[in-house]
């Protein structure tokens, strides 16, 4: 009787473990939304293909639709480490928060290989240029602002100096991420 349904719905809001990407972030299926990635402190550690999460078992899920972007965003995770991935993923959510809109998923894909190698070329020595950042403050002051805050963040989190040009460059992911 009601067993039955209780158990039923449990099924119904969970998620099979497709492929465990890191501790954090693993790729799942789920029967409305097919493929997801979830993302959670510790959410892949001794997991394995098959094994069922609840639902609310993760702190951030997003949706790769496209075939093509789920391919990349796993291609990504083979050479971006875990903390970036980490850190990618708290900036995202920072944002989506703060302009209180759906983002476009790219975003998660195009970000966390643009902080990838932003923090590369820094590593390196390499200082990036933006011709663009006046130009690009003028035109989307609000997405700026966030990128500021955005670069603090990873700033802080990564232990890192970027350089001021990098707000720019993130502004503009940020704005194609709400405009599609």
């Amino acid at each position: 009787g009601s067993h039955m349904t209780k158990e039923l719905r449990i099924v119904n809001g969970s998620f099979t473990v497709k492929k465990v990407l890191n501790n954090n972030v693993l790729i799942a299926s789920h029967h409305k939304y097919s493929e997801v990635v979830l993302i959670g402190k510790g959410i892949g550690f001794g997991k394995k293909q098959d094994d069922v999460i609840e639902d609310k078992g993760y702190d951030k899920m997003f949706i790769l639709k496209d075939e093509k972007e789920q391919k990349q965003f796993k291609k990504l995770l083979d050479y971006v480490d875990e903390k970036l991935v980490d850190i990618s993923n708290d900036v995202i959510y920072h944002i989506s928060n703060r302009t209180n809109h759906s983002l476009n998923e790219h975003i998660h894909i195009a970000l966390t290989d643009h902080i990838a190698f932003a923090i590369k070329r820094q590593q390196q020595g390499f200082d990036m240029k933006n011709p663009f950042l006046m130009e690009t403050q003028s035109l989307y002051p609000e997405e700026y602002q966030i990128a500021k805050e955005v670069i603090d963040m990873i700033n802080e989190k990564a232990g890192l100096c970027l350089p001021e040009g990098e707000i720019g460059f993130i502004a503009l992911h940020i704005h194609s991420a709400l405009t599609n």
